[in-house]
């Protein structure tokens, strides 16, 4: 515990440090993160029973007290229970565990460079592979099949056949080359033909099972969640579009918004719309309040100068025909004569 996190008594005339207790909002999710953990573990798993697998992995991210909580052997039932709650969601399969099988569909970043934790980035689901990829590691982590120049050629090439592929746009036929690495490693520890006849019909066994639970997770993802994705995406760009319009309104643009045709668009603003890509900190909003208010000014300032004066110079309260503004003109001549 460093001083930083301790406070200073006095005892009996003795002084030594203790926790310093923790306030605000930070006390606030202590107190609901303990008050929820320190439940009987029915009443938790009940609680958990009703949520979906991405909202444990959410948990997992809170606190150390949910992390502990949940990896446990004993929570299994909740992450099995979590799953069920997910329609048509294909069983787990036998080659990863229940939160090994959550992390891999329902988490949405690259699992090699960590790029999308903080951000939306484009990925590439391998199924077959147990990965997520971004671009950059895809094309890093698979290897042309016909140059064959970093893979290992250890094993028998029915072995090989099995092996996670993909076929990209230059239509070459790549394989997962940390997998083949693994495989080679196995392999070469392998004694006697027995071994290396079981390990061999134990790999295509194995490959066979992932390859066709992949073709039924693939299928659900691209049916059911992707489309779920693309509306909570959406639906997080426009609660960050919210929270600029909020801030606008608080820094005393809210009339301006409400009667000016030329903040219609303000959203649309190339700047704004990749800032709301991402979450928005205090200090990116104060940048784009700062932005928008140059804009804002400015178009309020046009909008002024485009209301018509009325004779005493004053703007108009509300709109007057030609014919009213004809008599005025003739009143005020008579009246100079």
């Amino acid at each position: 515990m460093t001083k930083t996190q301790r406070g200073l008594i006095s005892h009996k005339g003795q002084t030594r440090y203790v926790a310093k207790q923790p306030s605000g909002k930070a006390a606030r999710r202590q107190r609901t993160t303990m008050s929820l953990v320190d439940l009987p573990m029915d009443i938790i798993l009940e609680v958990l029973g009703h949520v979906e697998p991405l909202d444990l992995l959410n948990l997992l991210a809170t606190s150390k007290t949910f992390k502990n909580l949940l990896m446990k052997r004993s929570s299994r039932l909740v992450w099995r229970r979590a799953r069920a709650n997910v329609p048509d969601f294909p069983e787990c399969p036998d080659d990863l565990t229940e939160i090994g099988y959550a992390r891999l569909v329902f988490e949405s970043h690259c699992q090699v460079c960590d790029q999308g934790r903080s951000y939306d980035v484009r990925l590439v689901r391998m199924w077959s592979a147990r990965a997520r990829f971004c671009g950059e590691c895809l094309e890093a982590n698979f290897v042309q099949k016909e140059t064959g120049k970093k893979l290992k050629n250890i094993y028998p090439e029915k072995v090989k056949k099995v092996l996670p592929t993909r076929v990209p746009w230059h239509g070459h036929e790549s394989i997962y080359k940390p997998l083949d690495e693994l495989w080679a490693k196995e392999y070469k520890r392998l004694k006697t033909d027995a071994d290396r006849d079981h390990w061999v019909k134990k790999k295509v066994k194995e490959r066979k099972d992932i390859e066709e639970h992949s073709t039924k997770l693939n299928r659900w993802f691209r049916l059911e969640w992707e489309p779920e994705l693309v509306l909570r995406k959406t639906l997080r760009f426009q609660q960050r579009q919210a929270q600029i319009m909020t801030r606008l309104r608080k820094s005393g643009w809210e009339e301006e918004l409400r009667v000016n045709r030329s903040c219609d668009n303000l959203l649309d603003d190339r700047r704004v719309r990749k800032a709301c890509e991402r979450e928005l900190t205090e200090k990116v909003l104060d940048e784009l309040v700062e932005y928008l208010e140059i804009f804002l000014e400015k178009v309020k300032e046009q909008r002024l100068k485009s209301i018509p004066q009325q004779i005493d110079g004053s703007p108009p309260t509300r709109r007057t025909s030609t014919r009213t503004r004809v008599v005025q003109r003739n009143v005020v001549d008579l009246d100079s004569e």
